[in-house]
């Protein structure tokens, strides 16, 4: 806190003001900015489960070598792409790490068709319930976003809303897989 001698009175009163407003809209802009890149990155991180099952799926059947070759491939593509847009700004390099997440899941699905006959479409179509129950949780918990003011409470439950919305719609549409991963958690 701000501590000012006494002795001007309100000049002290109206500077501590000005001071904590420009703080507050300072931190309301940075919390705003740091939302929208996060929004941008969880995009490229979405695809993740689409390359761990990939990955897993090439291991099982003894390609290991085409994981390394896969990973030498998206390394070049992605330190390539991320040193252009990192000239441009970070909201460019959080839209092109989005942008190549979804070029490499090209790659690994081509590697993986290969091994098991599963294009990219066929894989996007097996994981398809997980991922429309992901847009849906993400619509109302964004639906619900909007209506709340408060930055911090927005966050909260925002998070939990979404949690248990998705928690609750995987139980719904696969729930042997959900409780077998329930009863693992349980025994831990």
């Amino acid at each position: 806190t701000l501590i000012l001698p006494l002795s001007n009175g309100w000049k002290n009163f109206w500077l501590i003001f000005k001071i904590r407003l420009l703080l507050f809209l300072t931190i309301e802009t940075f919390l705003i900015m740091f939302v929208r890149t996060l929004q941008i990155l969880i995009t490229s991180i979405m695809w993740w489960p689409f390359f761990a099952l990939n990955v897993n799926i090439l291991q099982v059947v003894g390609q290991s070598k085409q994981v390394l070759i896969i990973e030498c491939i998206k390394a070049s593509i992605n330190i390539f792409a991320i040193f252009m847009a990192s000239l441009i700004s970070i909201e460019a390099v959080c839209i092109t790490l989005s942008l190549t997440a979804f070029l490499n899941s090209f790659i690994y699905a081509h590697f993986t068709k290969k091994s098991i006959n599963v294009s990219w479409g066929g894989q996007i179509k097996i994981m398809l319930p997980h991922i429309l129950s992901a847009i849906v949780a993400g619509t109302i918990s964004f639906i619900a976003y909007n209506y709340i003011t408060n930055m911090w409470l927005k966050i909260m439950l925002g998070g939990c809303l979404y949690t248990l919305l998705y928690v609750g719609i995987a139980y719904v549409i696969d729930k042997s897989s959900f409780m077998t991963i329930y009863n693992s958690l349980k025994k831990q």
